[in-house]
């Protein structure tokens, strides 16, 4: 399923790129997004990196030899939602947090995105424009989604892939699901926002920065592509090393089907189901700890076969 567009006299080429609804809807997100870098709990440096699609915001935080990871964030998120969990990641490496193009941040759209595999383009551009031979690319349930383009576009980039929670990535959402979410987007109050929360996150609290930021998104009319299943092919065409994470108790697909689709098609892939916690699987404590362990030690045996391929060269 796509964005449907509507031409206005700006023309047809404006029509496809995302724009604030108005001056205060932009103001009100700008607002929320400098209250957000409050929260921020290690040094950063904001980048703004040129790609085919308009410049990247990009905060480059940590030090460290091993191979630098990408972060993408979720839908309503941006570069700084991470920041639960920014001082595990940056204890050996530099971590890279991204404004996706095309969704409210500090990145500018210029230039129309129509297809899923766009997202490829413009993350190999980013890598490109940060002069990262390799990198590792971490995406949780929509920045998942973006992150498996980059595989099946096939970036010599990407050192391996973690997707977290990719949900519609994998699988089609069911109709109860969509229905659910269409219900709390439709009446985007606080209390409706914390029960969407509840039943997306359960045990996670979300903080007030994050909600009002949240919030104040639906005041960006995006022109991109919504995340669709990918297709036998797509998934084939992922050479990377791939680690696919999920909660058992999560709502957005269905569990066993994500996990045949992965390893029919997925060559250098793994699967890991974490007990007891839903979609929140990334920031939910105790479970935090855990789940941050796998995705390190799946990193660090990559930065492995990484440098034995650049001392080969």
């Amino acid at each position: 399923m796509y964005v449907h567009i509507i031409k206005d006299d700006e023309g047809e080429a404006m029509a496809k790129i995302g724009r604030w609804k108005s001056d205060a809807a932009r103001a009100a997100y700008m607002a929320a997004y400098e209250s957000l870098k409050e929260l921020w709990p290690v040094e950063t440096r904001a980048l703004d990196v040129p790609t085919t699609y308009g410049p990247t915001r990009v905060y480059r935080s940590g030090v460290g030899s091993a191979t630098p990871m990408i972060l993408l964030h979720p839908l309503g998120g941006n570069g700084l939602c991470w920041y639960p969990i920014i001082e595990q990641l940056t204890r050996d490496r530099v971590v890279y947090t991204l404004d996706t193009i095309g969704a409210p941040g500090l990145s500018e759209q210029t230039e129309p995105i129509t297809a899923a595999t766009d997202y490829g383009i413009w993350l190999d551009d980013v890598l490109a424009g940060l002069r990262l031979d390799k990198a590792h690319v971490l995406g949780y349930s929509e920045g998942a989604w973006r992150g498996a383009m980059a595989g099946v576009h096939g970036s010599a980039r990407v050192a391996s892939l973690t997707l977290v929670e990719p949900g519609a990535g994998l699988v089609k959402p069911t109709l109860g699901f969509l229905l659910k979410v269409m219900r709390y987007g439709m009446r985007p109050t606080d209390k409706n926002m914390r029960k969407a929360s509840e039943w997306l996150t359960p045990g996670l609290e979300v903080s007030a920065q994050e909600l009002a930021c949240a919030k104040t998104s639906l005041g960006y009319r995006t022109r991109t592509p919504w995340p669709q299943p990918l297709k036998d092919e797509e998934l084939q065409a992922i050479k990377a090393p791939t680690l696919v994470i999920f909660g058992a108790e999560s709502v957005v697909t269905e569990l066993e089907k994500a996990r045949e689709r992965v390893a029919a098609h997925v060559r250098r892939s793994e699967f890991e189901v974490f007990p007891g916690i839903g979609h929140g699987v990334l920031y939910q404590s105790p479970h935090r700890e855990k789940v941050l362990a796998r995705v390190d030690a799946f990193v660090r045996q990559h930065d492995a076969e990484t440098s034995a391929a650049a001392s080969g060269r």
